[in-house]
């Protein structure tokens, strides 16, 4: 189930939600909050790989170093997935992929 920040009026949101009208609180614009599957993906892979090479070239610290910076490479890149994903949805009038 999808979910949103701050708006708590269930039945005016879930009618909202289902016309595909965007949804307010006062003058904010709420985003929505649910998963980013992309994101995550990126971010394990990105990291396992990174922990795999690092420690074939330099062993615990080059693990420990490589996935790091692995995981927060490719949670980046999904991240922009996500976005982009979004953003095609949007212009083809379609709910959310992600």
């Amino acid at each position: 189930m999808s979910y949103y920040r701050v708006d708590k009026r269930r039945k005016v949101r879930k009618a909202e939600e289902d016309s595909g009208k965007e949804i307010t609180y006062g003058k904010a614009k709420i985003e929505y909050a649910g998963p980013a599957p992309n994101t995550f993906a990126g971010g394990a892979l990105g990291g396992g790989i990174g922990a795999v090479v690092g420690y074939l070239l330099a062993g615990p610290t080059g693990a420990a170093i490589l996935g790091g910076l692995g995981a927060f490479i490719g949670g980046f890149v999904g991240a922009q997935i996500d976005e982009a994903a979004k953003e095609l949805a949007k212009a083809e009038g379609k709910k959310d992929r992600s």
